[in-house]
């Protein structure tokens, strides 16, 4: 007898977007993203048609938004933009199911200023738009390389994000005139419990591939720029060589969390 314990049920992904808008009316050569502006009610109907169907994952009206695709529409410098916008209208019409796009990407071909600011930029949208996942960080020439420098820094652009979406609350119980009362006691914030408590968390602090020296310092640690700086990292960390497993312990705690997620979704997912 033969020995099927192994197969799992496929996941089912949503079927042809353009044709489905087209059938809808958008205009035969028209790019289907130009919708996400002009006909997003149409857009998420087609999305919901997809999960009513039977779809485990849907994606987002974004197949052809990159900068040469979009040229002809006029769009080619609004593909962040387009992309956060393809993700909210496919959430309104996914019921939970997660929603991916291509952000925190640069059409810049090399690790320069362009590169920093489009990929900051575009982390902001997905994390804003509370994207699943965002396939972007180390890309550079939109998704056509990968940048093992760029992927360093990037981690930097996709760590301030998530710390501006947790936003800045109170940190503390109690009125905020109990507060001043005991910094006053004090004789300045250092020495206050809730800066000892809310320090680490609140503040954000960079990695070392963000220089924060001042200049004489700057000059003396060579002068670096932030792309010789993720250089020299890459090369320390491929050095190093393989990094120290998981505890199993830590792996059996995340195999629980992806387990809880895939049994409510109602499928399965194998062993870390």
């Amino acid at each position: 007898m033969v020995d099927r314990s192994w197969w799992k049920p496929p996941l089912l992904l949503d079927g042809g977007m353009a044709t489905l808008l087209f059938q809808k009316g958008l205009e035969a050569g028209k790019a289907p993203e130009t919708w996400l502006f002009e006909e997003p009610v149409e857009v998420e109907e087609a999305h919901r048609l997809y999960v009513e169907a039977g779809s485990d994952i849907i994606q987002t009206n974004t197949f052809g938004a990159t900068p040469a695709k979009l040229a002809a529409a006029g769009l080619a410098g609004q593909c962040a933009i387009l992309n956060s916008r393809a993700t909210k209208i496919a959430q309104g019409a996914s019921i939970g199911l997660p929603t991916h796009a291509y952000l925190a990407l640069s059409d810049s071909k090399c690790v320069d200023w362009q590169a920093g600011a489009e990929t900051t930029a575009g982390a902001l949208f997905a994390a804003l738009g509370l994207l699943d996942i965002a396939s972007g960080p180390g890309m550079l020439n939109f998704e056509s390389t990968q940048s093992l420098e760029k992927l360093v820094l990037d981690n930097e652009a996709c760590g301030l994000a998530k710390r501006l979406i947790r936003g800045i609350g109170p940190g503390f119980e109690g009125s905020a005139t109990d507060l001043l009362s005991e910094v006053v006691e004090a004789g300045h914030f250092l020495k206050s419990r809730h800066t000892r408590a809310s320090f680490r968390s609140e503040l954000s602090f960079p990695g070392p591939l963000i220089s924060r020296d001042g200049y004489d310092s700057w000059i003396d640690q060579g002068a670096k720029s932030a792309a010789d700086r993720a250089r020299d990292d890459v090369e320390k960390i491929i050095n190093t060589g393989n990094p120290t497993p998981l505890p199993e312990a830590l792996l059996n705690k995340l195999q629980a969390i992806l387990s809880a997620d895939a049994e409510r979704l109602g499928v399965s997912v194998p062993r870390i």
